[in-house]
């Protein structure tokens, strides 16, 4: 038996997931889920810093786009207007996670009700985010100023390819250049500093502050440093047809493969990934959201990116295979009491948080890609 869905189940599954959302609306009011459960419970958090409080607002764009009631749209602009005043007050805008929070957030909205408010705001955001570039190294620094104190900071970690699809937005509507070389300059620099031969990679690279040289690899969230941690194989998956979208780059596609075939021939048989991808059997904790990244990521490059009509078969596959996965053994529509959309995800495992829980971010991902095969018109925020 194959493991496909049809247009039904994948409808019913994307109504499922309104019921849950409703009762986050109910719950949070005007405040966000948290970034991971406890026993299946979000805690409600104010959105001064962080980087998950923007998957909320995305999973309400989404609704909206579904189902065309004006209370999703209400309650995401409600939100948004939390993110004018971060980037307005300079509230948590010190690290790269710039570019999720308002990728998923102003952006979105001016995708949505093209007001130029949001397009505004955005790219102010997008001036904020450019401004941690550092040239020496050619990479958007994770936080911290270029001189700080802490040498480590002076890294980019995996999870920044996404990020920068606000630079590439920005320079898109504005014209401006620099946006974009930052970006592709950073993404460059990524993939040729995280990505190893096999096509696994670091979650983190360092460099040296006076000079820029690039100084190894390591991990923060995955097993250790000779591993790959899922779910930054994950951001890769999906950040490279992303970038694709912007920048036609087809120097990209052999590295696109062995990044993409690493993920996809190390799931397990029941198509979860583990926490950490040196897994492929046993009893450690999943990643449910690695998944639900990665389906999106598939999708994204079989849709826009020519590439090789065995690898589109492979990925095409692959992303039916752990959608299926997804909404059979993840998803919590029978289980009421759970509050997140899907379960089984693992935010930080070496540091006890969110294992074996729902993870905002997960949940946006997982809507994301339902969207994407009930409506493959649909537009991408990023």
């Amino acid at each position: 038996m194959q493991n496909r869905l049809t247009n039904e189940q994948i409808k019913a599954a994307f109504d499922a997931a309104l019921v849950k959302l409703d009762a986050m609306i109910e719950k949070h009011g005007d405040k966000f889920p948290s970034s991971s459960s406890k026993d299946g419970k979000y805690a409600s958090t104010e959105n001064r810093g962080g980087w998950t409080q923007c998957f909320y607002t995305g999973m309400l764009f989404l609704a909206y786009e579904y189902s065309r009631n004006q209370k999703y749209l209400d309650a995401a602009l409600s939100h948004v207007d939390s993110f004018i005043t971060r980037v307005d007050e300079m509230i948590g805008m010190g690290d790269h996670d710039i570019g999720f929070n308002f990728t998923l957030s102003t952006v979105a909205a001016y995708k949505v009700t093209g007001k130029e408010i949001y397009k505004e705001k955005a790219i102010k955001a997008a001036e904020v985010l450019a401004n941690r570039f550092r040239e020496k190294g050619q990479f958007i620094q994770l936080a911290g100023e270029a001189d700080c104190a802490d040498k480590a900071l002076y890294r980019l970690i995996i999870d920044c390819l996404m990020n920068t699809n606000l630079l590439y937005w920005a320079g898109s509507v504005t014209g401006n250049s620099e946006f974009t070389r930052k970006a592709f300059a950073h993404f460059t620099t990524t993939m040729e500093t995280v990505v190893r031969e096999d096509g696994s990679t670091f979650q983190n690279f360092y460099f040296d502050q006076a000079t820029g040289a690039r100084l190894g690899g390591g991990t923060k969230q995955g097993l250790n440093a000779e591993s790959c941690w899922s779910r930054g194989q994950s951001w890769g998956v999906t950040a490279i047809p992303f970038t694709y979208s912007y920048m036609k780059n087809k120097e990209i596609f052999d590295k696109y493969y062995t990044i993409a075939d690493y993920f996809i021939d190390r799931l397990p048989t029941d198509k979860i990934a583990y926490w950490d991808l040196c897994f492929t059997d046993g009893g450690e904790a999943r990643d449910s959201s690695a998944n639900a990244i990665a389906v999106c990521g598939l999708l994204e490059a079989v849709k826009n990116m020519p590439i090789d009509e065995a690898k589109k078969a492979k990925y095409r596959e692959a992303a039916e295979d752990m959608l299926y996965a997804l909404v059979t053994d993840c998803a919590s529509f029978d289980e009421p009491e759970c509050e997140g959309v899907i379960k089984h995800g693992t935010y930080y495992y070496a540091g006890g948080l969110g294992i074996d829980e729902c993870c905002i971010w997960g949940d946006y991902f997982y809507m994301e890609a339902l969207m994407r095969k009930l409506n493959p018109d649909w537009k991408k925020y990023w």
